[in-house]
């Protein structure tokens, strides 16, 4: 009713009418006629930034559409994962850079390059083997990796915290080596 109503004003006084809303109800109300004029508003992942963008400019928006009318597709997260995609080449190429200094032990990744064993042959097969259960519990490859890193340093006697609101990542007990027993003299 309230899309009918601005549809109406506009054309009588023959003005644009601008809206703004978050609400997938009274998105679900715009036609397929109306996906020329739809702008959304997301963070830009470089400047943090809000930016603007005509909705029929985003990459994807058939196979979008597809999923079902735009309320639901906002509501489900979808029109943002897109949004979000677009920048991935980006985000590849920067972490691609991060990984040749890590490789080239160029300052400051120099100082991860005694985790060199963790992502060799043999630590690359550990994390494969043990990837699908903790998959299945539902932890991402990330804090898995995490976890190994953390342990790493535990086991070469450094005092290890790892700082963070995960439940799952709180709870992991660091792999200890046993204390050398020492003599008396």
């Amino acid at each position: 009713m309230l899309i009918k109503m601005l549809r109406t004003v506009g054309g009588d006084r023959h003005i644009d009418v601008l809206a703004s809303t978050h609400n997938p109800a009274l998105l679900n109300r715009l036609g397929p006629e109306m996906v020329p004029f739809v702008v959304v508003a997301h963070r830009s992942p470089h400047s943090g930034l809000s930016e603007l963008t005509l909705l029929e400019d985003v990459a994807n928006l058939p196979k979008l559409m597809a999923v079902g009318p735009l309320g639901q597709v906002t509501a489900s997260g979808a029109l943002e994962r897109s949004l979000a995609s677009q920048y991935r080449f980006e985000r590849a190429t920067a972490l691609a850079e991060l990984m040749s200094k890590a490789a080239d032990e160029a300052s400051p990744w120099a100082a991860f390059s005694d985790q060199q064993t963790l992502w060799a042959a043999e630590g690359l097969k550990k994390l494969a083997a043990e990837w699908p259960k903790l998959a299945a519990q539902k932890l991402s490859i990330g804090d898995a990796t995490i976890t190994q890193v953390a342990d790493h340093y535990a086991q070469m006697g450094f005092q290890v915290e790892i700082y963070t609101g995960d439940q799952g990542l709180k709870a992991h007990q660091l792999a200890v080596p046993p204390p050398q027993p020492r003599r008396r003299k």
